[in-house]
């Protein structure tokens, strides 16, 4: 074997150990590289949530705790702090919560004259 198959063999092993380095300190900082899903932290759940409020279909608990693997007591904490946002910056955005089918969603409400 000449130097030259020796530093590409070396280069090769390095390379690999450097994937399995990167492997562990992506593992370790949340993400699941082989369900290739991240562990949201509460900042991306409440964006996320926030996201799905302002979409026309809604969101419900059950789906979004089954989804994002959160509690119900969380996500009722989630409800409260987008609700006090809206009103605090955003009062032409009204959270509402559809009792029939169990969804919230972001509305701007309708002005009656």
């Amino acid at each position: 074997i000449n130097i030259k198959d020796e530093i590409n063999l070396f280069i090769r092993y390095i390379k690999s150990k450097e994937v399995e380095i990167r492997k562990y300190i992506l593992k370790n900082k949340g993400w699941d590289l082989f369900e290739k899903k991240a562990i949201k932290t509460k900042s991306e759940l409440l964006l996320i949530l926030y996201d799905l409020l302002l979409s026309s279909e809604g969101i419900t608990k059950n789906t979004f705790c089954a989804e994002y693997n959160v509690s119900s007591s969380a996500f009722k904490r989630y409800i409260s702090d987008i609700r006090c946002y809206l009103m605090e910056y955003r009062s032409y955005l009204e959270l509402q919560y559809l009792c029939n089918e169990k969804i919230y969603k972001i509305v701007r409400p309708k002005i009656v004259v």
